[in-house]
C-alpha cells in the first residue's frame, strides 16, 4: 500500500479529463525527485502544494503547517470547488512577485527558481521543499517558502547542484523610477522592483559569477535592498530600461570547454558548450586569433597541458583545454 507521502505526490500530478481546472500545474519531471524525499520538513511542504492551483510551482501562500489538499473519498468534488477558489491566490496577481517567478517557473519548468528579495534569495513551492530537502533549511512560518542570505547562496547552490539539479538565479534592481511617486501620488513610493535572470547555475557552469564581475556599477544604477517584496501580497514587479541594459553589459556567458589542437595549417580550437549542448570547431587559426579567443572568456578553472604522444618538448603537437 501506498504511504500518505506517496499519495500526496500522486495527487499532485493527477489529472481529471472532466476538468482542466483539475490538470496539475507542476511539471512532471518534478515528480520522481519529490517521492525520493526523506526529510520530514520537506515532506510536510510537499503535502501542503496545490497542483491545479494555476502555479507551476504549486505554492498555495494560504496553506500552512498541517494543510493539506490530498484529496480523499467523497470529498473530491469539494476539493476540486477549493481549488478553483484557490487559483488566483495561487497563481499570484499580475505584477507581484509570485506573479514573476510563476512566469519564470513556466519557462524553466526544470530548475530551481532561487529569487533575490532583499537581502535573501527565496523559493516558493516546490523549488522551497527542494531547498529544505538537499539544504536543510528552514521553511519560512511553516509555508512551502524557503530562502537563504546573500552570503551564503554559493553553499546552498552547491548543495542543490550536488543533488543533480539546475538552479536559474534571479538578481533584482533598485526601485525604477514609477516607484519613487509623483507628485500626483504625493510622492508615495509603489515599491516596483526590476528583476532579471543572472545565470543558470549546474554541474557544468557551479559557480555563482554574478556578484563577481558586478564592481560597484550596480550601486550607480540606483542598486540599494530596502524593502523586503512579500511573496505576492501586494509587492510589484515592472521591466526597467536601465536595468536591461545592464543586463546586456554585464551578463554571465556560461564557460565552454575549450580544447586546442596545433597543426601544420595552424591551430583548431573545438569548443564545447554543456549547458547549451552545443559544439563548434574552428580551423587554421592563427596564434593571435586563439590568444583573443581565450581572453574572450569569462574566469575558468586551471589550463590543462597534455603533450601530444611522440611530441615531446620540441614544439611538437599539443593538445590544451580548459573548462568548469
Amino acid at each position: 500500500p501506498r504511504s500518505p507521502y506517496e499519495l500526496a505526490v500522486r495527487s499532485l500530478f493527477a489529472t481529471s479529463s472532466s476538468s482542466s481546472s483539475q490538470k496539475s500545474n507542476i511539471d512532471p519531471y518534478w515528480r520522481p525527485t519529490l517521492e525520493r524525499f526523506v526529510r520530514p520538513a520537506a515532506r510536510a511542504l510537499v503535502v501542503q502544494l496545490n497542483g491545479g492551483g494555476g502555479c507551476p510551482m504549486g505554492y498555495d501562500p494560504s496553506a500552512g503547517p498541517g494543510s493539506s489538499l490530498l484529496p480523499s473519498g467523497d470529498n473530491n468534488n469539494n476539493n476540486a470547488r477549493t481549488t478553483k477558489r484557490k487559483t488566483a491566490a495561487t497563481a499570484g496577481k499580475k505584477g507581484t512577485l509570485l506573479a514573476y517567478v510563476r512566469e519564470q517557473k513556466e519557462r524553466y519548468s526544470d530548475c530551481v527558481i532561487l529569487m533575490r528579495v532583499g537581502e535573501f534569495y527565496e523559493s516558493f513551492g516546490i523549488d522551497a521543499a527542494l531547498l529544505v530537502e538537499h539544504c536543510g533549511l528552514n521553511p519560512m512560518a511553516g509555508k512551502a517558502r524557503a530562502g537563504c542570505p546573500l552570503r551564503n547562496v554559493q553553499p546552498t547552490l552547491d548543495c542543490l547542484v550536488r543533488a543533480g539539479l539546475r538552479v536559474a538565479v534571479y538578481e533584482e534592481a533598485g526601485d525604477t523610477d514609477s516607484s519613487r511617486g509623483s507628485a500626483s501620488s504625493g510622492g508615495a513610493k509603489s515599491r516596483l522592483k526590476s528583476r532579471m535572470l543572472a545565470q543558470i547555475v549546474t554541474g557544468a557552469n557551479p559557480t555563482y559569477l554574478y556578484d563577481l564581475v558586478l564592481g560597484d556599477e550596480f550601486d550607480a544604477l540606483g542598486g540599494g535592498y530596502d524593502d523586503a517584496d512579500d511573496g505576492g501580497d501586494g509587492s510589484t514587479i515592472t521591466a526597467s530600461s536601465s536595468m536591461m541594459e545592464f543586463s546586456s553589459a554585464h551578463s554571465v556567458a556560461a564557460r565552454p570547454y575549450v580544447g586546442v589542437v596545433s597543426t601544420s595549417a595552424g591551430y583548431t580550437v573545438v569548443e564545447i558548450s554543456a549547458e547549451e549542448r552545443t559544439a563548434r570547431v574552428s580551423e587554421r587559426l592563427t596564434r593571435e586569433a586563439v590568444a583573443c579567443r581565450l581572453a574572450a572568456y569569462p574566469p575558468a578553472e586551471p589550463l590543462f597541458y597534455v603533450p601530444s604522444p611522440g611530441g615531446g618538448g620540441g614544439g611538437g603537437e599539443a593538445t590544451s583545454s580548459y573548462g568548469p
